[in-house]
């Protein structure tokens, strides 16, 4: 998972087109090589029950080792606009985020 790949940048609900089936995502004006965590993280984070991580990983081929999950909260935190959404979960006190020293400490 070293490797840049295409990441979209803005993975909300609100860049999903479901159409029958079908899931496009939409609104590309963010696009960049990166981590693919870049995308992954606010995905899992926004969407998918902690519980639930270790599956997703696996299936994505990805090992969840600790320093998978410092590199996901790093890209979550650069989603992160205090300004637009002050009540949002992941940042504040009583959230699911590593104290921001826990994160220095194993940072990638």
């Amino acid at each position: 998972m070293s490797d840049l790949v295409p990441t979209h940048g803005d993975p909300s609900y609100t860049n999903f087109l479901v159409i029958d089936i079908r899931t496009f995502l939409v609104d590309w004006d963010d696009l960049m090589l990166a981590d693919p965590l870049r995308d992954i993280g606010p995905l899992l984070w926004w969407y998918v029950l902690p519980v639930k991580w270790n599956a997703f990983f696996l299936a994505y081929g990805l090992e969840p080792t600790e320093r998978v999950i410092h590199r996901l909260f790093w890209r979550v935190t650069e989603h992160h606009d205090p300004a637009s959404s002050p009540g949002c979960p992941g940042l504040w006190p009583g959230s699911r985020v590593y104290p921001p020293v826990r994160l220095v400490r194993g940072a990638s």
